[in-house]
C-alpha cells in the first residue's frame, strides 16, 4: 500500500503530498508551492526514489517551488499546463509501480486545473476543500467549477479521500453530504 505524505508548507500555505511506495521507496510528489528543507531531507533521509513531479494546476502558490526541485531532482513534470514536460488530458493515466494513476480535468478554479485519482485517493488541488470550494473569478467558472467536481469527484467511491491543496483532508461521502456548495445537485 502507498503512503502519503503532507506537507503543509509554510511558504502560501500549500499542501504538497509526497506519496511512495514502501519497499521500492519509489516517489512522486503533488504540487509544489515552495521546496523547503523538510521536504528535501524527508525524500533525502528515507532514501526515496523521486519519479515525477503532478501538478494540479499553474496558480503560484502550487508551482514556485517548481524550478528548485527540477533542478535537483531533474524529473519530468506533468500538468494541463503546456507549459511544463508533459501535457495531460482527461483519460490519460500515469503508470506508477503497480498502480495507475488517473487524470480528472476538473477546470473551474482555473482552465488547467486536473485532479489525479489513485486507489482509495484523489488529488484535487483547489477545485474542492474540505466544506468549501476554490474561488473563482466568475460565476460562470464557479459553475463549471462544482458540475466538474460533482460529475468527476463524487463519482468516485464514497470512501475516497480528497486531498485539497489546502486545509484537511476529507473523504468523498463527507463532502457530497455536507458541503454546501452542492447543494443545487442534490
Amino acid at each position: 500500500m502507498l503512503k502519503v505524505v503532507l506537507f503543509p508548507l509554510q511558504v502560501n500555505y500549500v499542501n504538497s503530498y509526497l506519496i511512495y511506495h514502501p519497499q521500492t521507496l519509489d516517489a512522486f510528489l503533488v504540487d509544489c508551492g515552495a521546496f523547503e528543507p523538510s521536504l528535501r531531507d524527508f525524500i533525502k533521509n528515507n532514501r526515496l526514489n523521486l519519479k515525477f513531479l503532478l501538478l494540479t494546476h499553474s496558480h503560484y502558490d502550487h508551482v514556485d517551488g517548481v524550478p528548485d526541485f527540477q533542478k535537483e531532482y531533474k524529473v519530468p513534470i506533468y500538468s494541463a499546463n503546456p507549459d511544463y514536460d508533459v501535457q495531460i488530458a482527461e483519460g490519460q493515466s500515469i503508470a506508477f509501480d503497480s498502480y495507475e494513476i488517473k487524470i480528472l480535468e476538473t477546470p473551474g478554479h482555473t482552465d488547467d486545473s486536473v485532479s489525479y485519482y489513485l486507489e482509495g485517493a484523489v488529488f484535487v488541488g483547489d477545485a474542492i476543500f474540505a466544506g468549501a470550494v476554490g474561488g473563482t473569478s466568475h460565476r460562470s467558472n464557479f459553475e463549471t467549477e462544482t458540475r466538474n467536481v460533482w460529475e468527476k469527484i463524487f463519482r468516485l467511491p464514497d470512501e475516497t479521500i480528497i486531498y485539497p491543496g489546502h486545509g484537511a483532508a476529507s473523504t468523498v461521502a463527507i463532502e457530497r453530504l455536507y458541503n454546501p456548495f452542492f447543494d443545487q445537485f442534490v
